[in-house]
């Protein structure tokens, strides 16, 4: 395992140099911030995203981390909780060799076209191949983002709402 945000898969770790949301590169403001009295997948602490509606054609946020050689890894794994969203129905995710600035806003897949390989109470845990992200470096990755949150399966209709992610690493 290389963890991305775990506390329990720590033998290997990208460390993050920062968070980014979509508000700072042109689109809907997003915030994003640790949680640890919500919801939590595993240890002690989870990533809370609060998305808005509307406005722009975008919005999202995600961790930024020193560029990485992940080219020894096959899976991107984590937990996710949408509960708190009424309507969600799917969210791009994506993984990037530059988010922002630059890297390619076509390099993501839809949540939908996974399903989840365990669920435990609210959260449910994917395994998505890195071969189906088919712009990225291997050898520069240096963000992963979650974006435009919505009520159909792959369309961006923007909802508003807050999710949790946990337990995001890489599985070689």
């Amino acid at each position: 395992y290389l963890g991305i945000l775990s506390e329990t898969h720590v033998d290997q770790t990208l460390t993050p140099s920062g968070t980014f949301d979509s508000g700072t590169i042109g689109g809907n403001p997003t915030s994003i911030d640790t949680a640890s009295t919500v919801s939590v997948f595993e240890g002690m602490q989870s990533v809370e995203i609060q998305y808005v509606g509307g406005g722009s054609n975008y919005t999202g946020a995600g961790i930024n981390f020193t560029a990485s050689d992940i080219s020894a890894f096959s899976t991107l794994s984590f937990a996710i909780d949408t509960s708190a969203v009424a309507d969600f129905a799917d969210i791009q995710i994506q993984v990037q060799p530059s988010i922002p600035p630059g890297g390619s806003n076509h390099n993501f897949v839809w949540l939908s076209g996974y399903s989840p390989v365990r669920i435990d109470g609210n959260w449910s845990v994917y395994e998505i191949p890195i071969a189906d992200f088919p712009d990225l470096t291997l050898t520069g990755l240096t963000a992963i983002g979650f974006f435009n949150m919505s009520s159909s399966p792959g369309e961006s209709t923007l909802i508003p709402g807050v999710i949790y992610l946990d337990d995001i690493v890489l599985i070689k």
